[in-house]
């Protein structure tokens, strides 16, 4: 896996951690669990990193991000909206068996690329200052059309011990949400994000 992007991105920037991906996921195989159960494994671990990194990458890496979150919702939000919400929020999905319905059919390439992106623009340090005033600015605009589209049900955007059972509704808002921050002019939509 070391030569795949992504995990050769973690491989440079943060050895320790890709050798607990490497190590974690071995132990699961090796203990017999199934490819799906192995990765799950390690999934935690991705995802730190992905916290960790996210808000110090690049806009262009933002918005990759942000585009890769729109083609899932759009992909599988009808199909799916209990999985997308276990992708979006793994803690609402306690065994994971939902977010891995959608990772065994999404582009994991595609993906694993994104996450290179992520990762070595962050590293990279070359992440501009963020102009907070502009951002809420642009955040506001696009909360008060969603607001105005979905009524109260905008407000289970802030109620994430809510959104399994909303699934359905919240994957339409989210969409709605990242749609929105396509909208505006490019040059501020890293900053937004």
């Amino acid at each position: 896996i070391g030569n795949m992007p992504g995990f050769r991105a973690i491989k440079e920037i943060e050895p320790a951690t890709y050798q607990k991906l490497v190590t974690d996921f071995s132990a699961a195989i090796l203990s017999g669990k199934s490819l799906a159960e192995a990765q799950n494994a390690v999934t935690g671990v991705a995802q730190q990193l992905m916290l960790k990194y996210l808000p110090l990458a690049s806009d262009e890496a933002l918005r990759s991000m942000r585009d890769l979150w729109v083609e899932l919702l759009v992909r599988f939000k009808d199909k799916d909206s209990r999985a997308c919400i276990a992708v979006f929020s793994p803690q609402s999905s306690p065994s994971g068996s939902d977010a891995r319905r959608i990772a065994s059919h999404w582009n994991g390439t595609n993906h694993l690329v994104v996450i290179d992106q992520v990762l070595r623009s962050a590293a990279a340090g070359s992440r501009p200052q963020l102009d907070t005033p502009a951002a809420q600015r642009d955040l506001a605009s696009i909360h008060s059309k969603l607001s105005r589209k979905y009524g109260d049900d905008f407000g289970l955007l802030a109620k994430e011990n809510e959104w399994m059972k909303n699934s359905d509704r919240v994957c339409e808002i989210m969409l709605a949400l990242y749609r929105g921050t396509q909208k505006i002019p490019e040059e501020r939509q890293g900053n937004l994000l």
